[in-house]
């Protein structure tokens, strides 16, 4: 392992804060403890947000399922496509960033949770375009 020449401060990590200054940019390190707030932080509006998307998901497929009319079935359908969408997009962004051990599996993981989520959200959308222009 290569070491640097120079002492290494211990509140200090790799990471730079950009500040724009009179039309100059420069940087400043980020604190370790800056850091950490900002993945907790990070984690916390993430986890909130696949709770929010996973209720809702949730909410539309039993207003789906409970619904007489075609038109109204296939929007809760569309609207729950997209939720699952987002959630499992936002799941992928946890497990490609959050952990420090990045192993080729959880990666490989991730990218199938976006893409099926990707898939998800557009065929959401696509359906959901289709049942509005019924609707009216």
């Amino acid at each position: 392992m290569l070491r640097p020449n120079f002492p290494l401060q211990a509140n200090h990590v790799e990471l730079y804060r950009t500040h724009l200054t009179y039309g100059k940019i420069s940087t400043l390190p980020i604190s370790r403890k800056e850091r950490i707030t900002r993945m907790y932080a990070i984690q916390i509006t993430l986890l909130v947000l696949i709770c929010a998307t996973s209720l809702l998901s949730l909410v539309y497929s039993i207003r789906s399922r409970r619904s007489q009319d075609q038109v109204k079935r296939g929007l809760f359908a569309a609207r729950t496509n997209i939720c699952m969408g987002f959630m499992l997009i936002f799941i992928a962004i946890i497990q490609m960033t959050m952990f420090p051990t990045t192993g080729t599996l959880r990666i490989v993981f991730g990218a199938i949770l976006l893409a099926i989520g990707v898939f998800n959200l557009v065929a959401g959308l696509r359906n959901h375009s289709y049942f509005t222009r019924l609707q009216h």
